[in-house]
Formats: structure tokens, C-alpha cells, sequence
């Protein structure tokens, strides 16, 4: 039973990263299928807000929506609020893989270098230096 709660512990810590993942890889249901790896079954109020982000972004793209003008905003709404966590924990490949699933693949950015410089449209007051493509 410890094995099993430690197991469950171990996929909850990594479920935000898994979740940027499979929107990357355009697998929306098996960001959702991670969701239920982890013993949870719908995210609520009491989760961080970039694990809802994930699963709203899941459920959207599954249930046959689009990439489109809601789900770049619902994607800067909170990513734009918790750029400031990501850096002070040290945690730069998770972002850079939302980055890349709400405005690569969504057309916003043209190329990924563009999705990933747009990190300097949300930390205030770092200036975009002049070899970072906008």
C-alpha cells in the first residue's frame, strides 16, 4: 500500500510537465489518461492553476475543438500569471513545451524559436534582447 500512494505521489509531481507534453505531441487524451495515472480524476480548485490549464486544454482539443482564438487566450491568462514560479522553482523545459503547444502549434508563432522568445511578453521587466527572434 506505501509502494502504491508513493507511486501515485511520484506521477502527481511530474502530471503538469506530462500534460505540456502530450499537448505538444497533439495527444490531448493522453495528457487525460496521465490525469487518471495519477489518481485524479477531475481537477479542482485545490490543484495548482497550470495543472487545470493542462486539463482544460486536454478535454478542449479532445472533445474536437480547436487551437483557436479561446484556447490562446485561456493559454495566456495562465501562463502569463505563473511565469514567475516557473523561474524562481527552475522549472524551464516544462514551460518551453507550453510555450510551444498554445503558439506554435496553434500558428500564433511561426516558428518555435518565436513561440519560446514570447517568455519575454510575460516577465515584466525583462527586456527581449536584440538576438531573441520576435
Amino acid at each position: 500500500m506505501e509502494d502504491a500512494a508513493k507511486d501515485l505521489s511520484i506521477r502527481r509531481e511530474s502530471l503538469t510537465e506530462h500534460l505540456a507534453m502530450a499537448l505538444a505531441a497533439n495527444d490531448p487524451y493522453a495528457g487525460l489518461q496521465f490525469r487518471a495515472a495519477a489518481g485524479i480524476e477531475m481537477v479542482s480548485a485545490d490543484h495548482p492553476p497550470i495543472l487545470f490549464l493542462g486539463q482544460w486544454a486536454c478535454l478542449h482539443l479532445h472533445c474536437g475543438r480547436e487551437r483557436a482564438q479561446e484556447f490562446v487566450a485561456t493559454g495566456n491568462k495562465f501562463l502569463g500569471a505563473l511565469w514567475r514560479q516557473f523561474i524562481l522553482e527552475g522549472r524551464l523545459s516544462e514551460p518551453a513545451l507550453w510555450l510551444k503547444a498554445f503558439y506554435w502549434d496553434t500558428g500564433v508563432a511561426r516558428t518555435p524559436e518565436q513561440a519560446i522568445a514570447r517568455v519575454y511578453d510575460f516577465v515584466i521587466g525583462t527586456e527581449r534582447p536584440d538576438f531573441v527572434p520576435t
